[in-house]
């Protein structure tokens, strides 16, 4: 779902999928903002309106804890526009939560390869679903989709990209280690001739 309360999608994400980031207090399941400014250019219908305001009402069933419920909406939702890739995104989050990772992989794939993809929808679907391969230890896959949601301007994708690059880790491995010699924080990687003499 688009948005929480007071957090981004890329905080988001950090906070749940990032080990490395800080976590945040009071994090939220994400709440629906199908608002985009690809959508915003266009005169908005009756009809649209209708499905925004039951996919943000799905978002505020899932922030309840009311995950069944939630479902049902999205899946009205979907009922009356099958091509609604926001609502394949937000239901397949609701799906993680819900520890369906299958269903959530079939509609992400559905908003990827079969609807048409507004820049902030593609953003997070290709994220997701990079998170989704990275679990199924699918690096590459992962990796790929990482960029392709970093291209859309996600920067948590990008990071997670940059994690993924084997060339990437490799450097960024070698640099940590150079600085912490250079502080006295860690004993220099390369063998000394006291550990020479002792093997």
């Amino acid at each position: 779902m688009a948005q929480a309360k007071g957090m981004s999608d890329d905080a988001i994400l950090d906070a749940i999928f990032d080990p490395e980031m800080p976590q945040l207090p009071g994090a939220q399941p994400p709440k629906d903002n199908t608002a985009t400014a690809d959508q915003e250019q266009d005169p908005v219908s009756e009809a649209e309106l209708e499905l925004r305001q039951l996919e943000t009402e799905a978002a505020k069933l899932a922030e309840g804890g009311q995950l069944d419920e939630a479902l049902q909406k999205f899946e009205l939702v979907l009922a009356k526009d099958p091509k609604r890739a926001s609502a394949y995104n937000n239901r397949a989050q609701l799906y993680q939560m819900k520890h369906d990772t299958e269903a959530a992989w079939k509609d992400l794939d559905m908003a990827i390869n079969h609807c048409p993809l507004p820049r902030e929808v593609a953003s997070q679907a290709y994220a997701q679903r990079g998170v989704l391969n990275r679990v199924r230890g699918n690096d590459d896959a992962a990796r790929a989709d990482f960029e392709k949601a970093a291209g859309f301007g996600n920067q948590w994708a990008r990071r997670m990209a940059v994690k993924l690059n084997p060339y990437a880790a490799l450097c960024n491995q070698m640099l940590t280690q150079a600085m912490k010699e250079l502080r006295g924080e860690a004993p220099a990687s390369a063998c000394t001739p006291a550990q020479n003499q002792s093997q």
